[in-house]
């Protein structure tokens, strides 16, 4: 008579073992599925962050080489005089270029030194010999703003095809936005 009671005992003890681990899987299933919806979030997040970046930059660079194109052309019309408007222009755009070409190169090194390239030939308009040498620096500005649009571009288009990397964003941490970064394109984007 005590068989009965044994199999009893055992099958309720199988159900109890199945219902704990059934919970435990469907826990575990759903945590990683609300992990992996952050990591896609915090990607998004990155992504929209990284673009924004790259077009203030690329904004701010744009701004100030025209603000020196057109203070250093009214210097020579005026005979290296120039209105105070335009060296005050001058100035706050070129102050506006340090925060997001500093972030720019804390995000991504390669890209910011694209950016710092694009940027140095900009200042490089400032108080030039002549009406020619002002058109070659501009011409030189321009083709360095071009060279940073096309890598930034190439970047972009890089980490937007490349699948998501294994672990990637699973177990977050302090340096997750310094991993991130680095992956984010490779050193050869920039000739």
């Amino acid at each position: 008579m005590e068989f009965p009671v044994l199999a009893q005992s055992l099958q309720s003890l199988i159900a109890v073992a199945a219902a704990l681990s059934g919970s435990l899987i469907t826990a575990w299933m759903q945590r990683r599925a609300s992990a992996e919806q952050r990591t896609a979030e915090r990607r998004r997040d990155l992504d929209k962050h990284f673009m924004e970046t790259v077009a203030t930059v690329a904004e701010v660079i744009d701004a100030h080489r025209s603000a020196m194109w057109t203070l250093e052309e009214a210097r020579h019309g005026t005979g290296g005089h120039a209105d105070e408007d335009l060296v005050t222009r001058s100035r706050s755009t070129r102050i506006a270029i340090s925060a997001p070409l500093m972030t720019l190169q804390i995000i991504d090194p390669v890209l910011g030194d694209a950016a710092q390239a694009a940027a140095d030939a900009t200042y490089r308009m400032y108080q030039s010999l002549d009406v020619e040498a002002l058109k070659a620096c501009r011409s030189d500005a321009l083709d360095a703003a071009r060279a940073f649009t096309l890598a930034a571009r190439t970047c972009l288009h890089a980490t937007r095809l490349r699948p998501a990397l294994p672990g990637e964003g699973v177990a977050y941490s302090k340096s997750f936005l310094g991993r991130f970064f680095r992956r984010r394109c490779h050193h050869d984007h920039v000739s």
